[in-house]
């Protein structure tokens, strides 16, 4: 409507001029003519029809309005007369006029029309090329993940290792912090969490989590009928997001925090589960579920261990200033190693460690300064072991029995020829001043079916008392 209203104003507008040269109604005798003139162009620029429209509405000014103004200022005007004149005049430029705004306007379409094509081609050639530029990007990130992949692939079995001897810690907080490390350092999750399955209230408690923030930590309990980590549980079978497109009862559960969830076998049993909330899209592949699955079998036998001492430290009476479990703990807990050793025809040792000099500092720093040495001591023990072997006290409080499994007499005599170097290179201090960490050491191995605790003990103790004289 307004393109109509700015036509019939500019027919008007040039009526309003065609009254000054009242002599040539219609400019019919001169080369320019502005109404058919102005009704090309608007042909050439809105279309044919608009021209038609301009040109009628031209038509319609020059044989109503403008005789009607001409007598208005004549005075007197024969109407029929001028109809016929300009009837007479107009005849051929009209027909001139219909036939160029058809023309213009089929140019004007065409161009239209090609104009419209080109830009459409140009839209989709857009649409094209950002596809395109999305599927580059994606095959660039899903190649450098492969180049990773190829390039980790040497260090991978070596840092592997390093990290599931980590998790053989005497801490299941610490074991199972570095278990999520693990899970991070291979599959780039950014948020994981481990889930302690408690079978007598049928619920899942959070034991540990990377990640998450506090407030996210504030529901750390689940039951197991209603959700994936327990059904996990309950059927003891890995979990990936893609199972959601088959299954009905996985997807009434969900919950969105679920992309791999993985059950964690303590001995024959489901402990609990590994789950991986959020990692990049680009991590989430078959790769990584074996790899997460590569991982949880290998921990499996550390967690164990880990969660074995630990049960132990909460029903022994532990020192208070070192954690360690008593003497008549070990006495209970060596009689069933000696048990399964046998039982499987393996190997264990036993290795005491006694501060000769810890009365000497005892008097001078306070008793519980030397045992806090003794944590520092048992650290270093523990790195050298490679977080396999116990610790327990002794008969004295200055002796420290090593309870370590799968080693034999040869590997008790390194492991304590590297404790001794570890030590000697170490500077101790207490209160910080140095003092001179005296340590000896005694060990013994088993060697027969039908040696009994007192004669791998004796062999330690009697190794220990040499060295004294």
């Amino acid at each position: 409507m307004k393109i109509i209203g700015e036509l019939s104003l500019f027919s008007i507008i040039i009526g309003s001029v065609n009254v000054i040269f009242s002599n040539d109604p219609g400019f019919f005798n001169i080369p320019f003519n502005p109404y058919i003139d102005f009704a090309l162009v608007v042909a050439a620029y809105y279309g044919k029809y608009y021209g038609f429209y301009s040109l009628f509405a031209s038509a319609f000014t020059i044989s109503l309005p403008l005789p009607l103004v001409f007598f208005l200022i004549k005075g007197k005007i024969d109407i029929i007369s001028y109809w016929k004149e300009l009837g007479d005049n107009s005849l051929i430029p009209f027909a001139v006029g219909l036939l160029g705004i058809y023309l213009f306007g089929l140019i004007r379409e065409a161009l239209t029309s090609r104009s419209v094509r080109d830009r459409n081609r140009l839209k989709i050639i857009s649409r094209d090329k950002a596809t395109l530029m999305r599927e580059v990007k994606g095959l660039r990130t899903v190649n450098l993940e492969l180049e990773q992949r190829v390039s980790r692939q040497e260090d991978s079995l070596t840092t592997l290792y390093t990290q599931i001897q980590s998790i053989r810690s005497l801490n299941v907080d610490k074991a199972l912090f570095a278990l999520l490390e693990t899970v991070q350092h291979f599959s780039g999750a950014t948020k994981c969490s481990v889930w302690e399955y408690k079978p007598e209230s049928s619920s899942l408690v959070l034991s540990s989590t990377l990640g998450w923030d506090s407030k996210e930590k504030a529901e750390a309990v689940l039951t197991d009928s209603d959700c994936i980590e327990g059904w996990v549980v309950r059927n003891n079978t890995i979990f990936s997001a893609t199972m959601l497109l088959q299954y009905e009862n996985l997807r009434q559960m969900d919950t969105g925090r679920n992309l791999f969830t993985i059950p964690i076998l303590a001995g024959r049993k489901v402990w609990g589960i590994l789950n991986i909330e959020e990692m990049p899209f680009e991590k989430y592949n078959l790769y990584t579920g074996r790899m997460l699955q590569l991982i949880v079998a290998l921990a499996a036998n550390a967690l164990e261990k880990t969660l074995e001492y630990s049960s132990v430290l909460k029903q022994a009476e532990t020192n208070p200033v070192t954690g360690l479990p008593s003497f008549v703990y070990f006495s209970k807990i060596i009689n069933n190693e000696l048990k399964r050793v046998k039982y499987e025809k393996g190997k264990l040792s036993v290795i005491i460690s006694e501060i000769q000099n810890f009365g000497t500092l005892a008097d001078r720093y306070g008793k519980d300064e030397v045992l806090r040495l003794v944590v520092e001591l048992i650290e270093t023990m523990t790195f050298i072991s490679e977080n396999k072997a116990r610790f327990f006290h002794y008969k004295s409080e200055n002796q420290i029995v090593i309870l370590y499994p799968n080693l034999d007499f040869d590997g008790s005599s390194l492991f304590s020829l590297n404790l001794l170097e570890a030590i000697n290179k170490r500077d101790w201090e207490i209160r910080g001043e140095s003092i001179s960490m005296d340590l000896i050491l005694g060990y013994s191995s088993l060697t027969g079916t039908e040696q009994t605790l007192e004669d791998l003990l004796g062999i330690a103790e009697n190794l220990l008392e040499m060295q004294k004289i």
